[in-house]
C-alpha cells in the first residue's frame, strides 16, 4: 500500500517540475523556453513548491481513500470531499482550485486561464516604451 505515497512522491516531483509546461497550454516549447526566461528565481521556486504541495496533497488524500477501502472501513461522505481533492491534485488543478475559490469574493474577474503568469520584464518594457 505504502507503494501509491512513493507514486505519489514521484510524480508530485514531476508536477512540481513540469507544470508550469505541463499546465501553461503552450504550443510549442521553443516558445515556451523563451518566455520562461523573464521569470524571477522566486517565481520559479513558487510554481516548483505549489505544484509539489498541489500533487503530494491529491497522492495522499487517494492513499486515504485506498487504505480505507482495503481495511473494509465504512465510506462516507468525507471520501467524496477526499477524492474531489485528490482528483484535482493529481491532476495538477488543486492550487488553481484553490486560487479561483481565494477570489470569489474579489469584484474583478483577474484570474483567467489555467495559470495565472505574472508579466515578464520584457512585456514591462514594452509597455513602458509605448
Amino acid at each position: 500500500m505504502e507503494f501509491i505515497l512513493i507514486i505519489g512522491i514521484i510524480f508530485s516531483i514531476f508536477y512540481g517540475l513540469g507544470a508550469v509546461y505541463i499546465l501553461g497550454g503552450y504550443e510549442t516549447k521553443t516558445k515556451a523556453q523563451k518566455e520562461m526566461k523573464d521569470y524571477t528565481v522566486a517565481w520559479w521556486v513558487h510554481q516548483i513548491w505549489i505544484n509539489f504541495v498541489g500533487s503530494l496533497i491529491g497522492w495522499s488524500a487517494m492513499y486515504l481513500i485506498l487504505r480505507d477501502v482495503f481495511t473494509n472501513a465504512p465510506l462516507v461522505w468525507q471520501h467524496i470531499v477526499l477524492f474531489l481533492i485528490g482528483a484535482l491534485g493529481i491532476s495538477g488543478f488543486l492550487p488553481h482550485f484553490l486560487w479561483r475559490v481565494s477570489s470569489l469574493g474579489s469584484r474583478e474577474n483577474k484570474f483567467e486561464g489555467i495559470i495565472v503568469f505574472p508579466t515578464s520584464s520584457k512585456e514591462k518594457k514594452k509597455k513602458r516604451n509605448k
